[in-house]
């Protein structure tokens, strides 16, 4: 099943979700997905946008593997949720996220790890991790490094809905537009401010070992306080 629909146009390469019926969680099918569409290069005077629209993790597949005691498999799921914001970090080409209706949870780390963000005013966010024991811990490397250590972490503590107004003053978003015309609009004027340009900025982008590591460590910080706190 197709989770994500791919369409090039006006030099912009967009992806958008389109399991909304579901609420487009992050599982291992939608992950793929965006991991292969993320792969295939784009022109040097090209960008990509992510229309990120989605509920956060996999919730159904979270139960499952809580109630197994599935250490191993927690661990994983982790891994290939920060892989995918490692995906979007290290690319060579630039990525614009533009947040849709509802962010929660682990698609903070998607809009996050983005180089630039741009939504609109009835967009809703929301990091519930640690209401139901859970340690967003991947999500959590992309705040810090975007906001400091105690903005995130005030942000991570904030368990509530908040709109696209606050998450600008959080410093989570860089713009407010009114309309999606708006936001077409700053996207063609972005393509002709040189992504080229963007893609020498970009080679300054966090060393991959690094990147790792920091998956690593925060997978296995994920798995083992899931199975004693976890409360889905």
């Amino acid at each position: 099943m197709d989770l994500i629909q791919v369409e090039v146009k006006s030099g912009l390469k967009h992806i958008k979700f389109t399991s909304h019926k579901n609420r487009n969680p992050l599982s291992i099918d939608l992950i793929n997905q965006l991991e292969e569409a993320l792969s295939v290069p784009v022109g040097d005077d090209q960008a990509v946008v992510i229309y990120c629209q989605s509920a956060g993790a996999d919730l159904n597949m979270l139960r499952q593997l809580i109630d197994n005691r599935d250490e191993l498999g927690l661990y994983h799921y982790s891994l290939r949720i920060g892989g995918l914001y490692k995906s979007i970090r290290q690319c060579h080409y630039p990525i614009v996220c533009v947040p849709c209706d509802y962010v929660i949870g682990g698609a903070f780390g998607i809009m996050l790890a983005c180089d630039l963000v741009l939504s609109m005013p009835n967009t809703r966010f929301r990091l519930p991790e640690i209401r139901h024991g859970i340690i967003p811990s991947q999500i959590f490397s992309c705040l810090e490094q975007r906001l400091g250590y105690e903005k995130a972490l005030a942000v991570a503590c904030h368990c509530d809905l908040f709109n696209a107004k606050s998450a600008y003053h959080r410093g989570l978003i860089d713009r407010v537009l009114p309309s999606r015309s708006d936001i077409t609009f700053e996207l063609l004027n972005w393509t002709q401010s040189s992504p080229a340009a963007i893609r020498v900025l970009k080679q300054n982008k966090p060393d991959a070992a690094v990147l790792d590591n920091q998956i690593e460590k925060s997978a296995v910080v994920f798995a083992s306080h899931c199975l004693q706190f976890a409360d889905i």
